[in-house]
């Protein structure tokens, strides 16, 4: 892969037509209200669950969306 495409387009952040980037803006489009913070939490469970298997050990792929999950309920609960 050439370093334009590794940086600007990695195989592991395209799924079918879509590229993650592409995934995520139109999920938070859905999401008007949340924080900066929470959109950013969003858009990262977004990207692991989106490269799935893709990059990294799945099991450290999903407990890194888990991490990110349980933060995004927390700032969440404590908006509230």
């Amino acid at each position: 892969m050439k370093t334009g495409e590794a940086v600007n387009h990695p195989a592991y952040y395209n799924r079918g037509t879509m590229e993650v980037i592409d995934i995520i803006k139109a999920v938070l489009s859905y999401h008007p209200d949340i924080s900066p913070f929470q959109a950013w939490l969003v858009g990262t469970i977004v990207k692991y669950l989106c490269r799935f298997g893709g990059k990294d050990d799945v099991i450290q792929e999903i407990a890194k969306m888990l991490w990110y999950t349980e933060a995004l309920k927390k700032d969440m609960e404590d908006r509230k």
